[in-house]
């Protein structure tokens, strides 16, 4: 009997394991604590950026130069008041309206053939680039959206072109987000 129960308790823990609750940003699930995860990505070698403290309450920034992204900045986002997370967002940024564009087509087609095309959404003509799939578990339940969209700087006037890459956590952000 107590061999059964083990048994049952390891398979019950094996398909948990198997059905994730929570998106992942870079293999680190977008739950926890903002300092959790700002240690967790420390860890894969991004760096705090010094600046961070400044920014708006509920966004952390870090400075990246990943060798499978590049260099960017990532802004982890958590609930000021208890530090939860609950998106990430990847800015990359172009002086070059074109490259930005081809690298939104490029992202595009990755985040089809990675999550599938059952569930996605696409700006309209005429609208900013954008588009985005949902992300489901293996058990079928939507953890959360994955989207790519582009943005020109017509506030400041540097003539700067935005890429975001925006993961966001559908429970997370339900409950965390202001």
């Amino acid at each position: 009997m107590k061999t059964f129960i083990t048994s049952l308790l390891l398979l019950f823990t094996a398909i948990t394991a198997l059905c994730a609750r929570h998106l992942d940003f870079n293999g680190i699930a977008i739950d926890g604590t903002i300092g959790s995860f700002t240690r967790k990505l420390e860890r894969q070698g991004h760096r705090l950026n010094p600046q961070s403290k400044t920014m708006p309450a509920g966004k952390r920034w870090f400075d990246s130069n990943d060798r499978n992204l590049g260099p960017c900045t990532i802004v982890a986002c958590y609930n000021p008041k208890n530090k939860m997370m609950h998106s990430v967002s990847v800015i990359f940024e172009y002086t070059d309206y074109q490259t930005a564009l081809q690298l939104f087509e490029t992202f595009k087609q990755a985040l089809g053939n990675k999550y599938g095309e059952a569930s996605f959404m696409e700006s309209l003509p005429g609208d900013p680039p954008y588009y985005g799939v949902g992300v489901d578990n293996a058990d079928g339940t939507p953890l959360g959206t994955v989207s790519v969209r582009v943005e020109q700087d017509n506030v400041t006037g540097t003539g700067l072109t935005f890429l975001f890459l925006d993961f966001e956590d559908n429970e997370n952000c339900r409950r965390y987000r202001d």
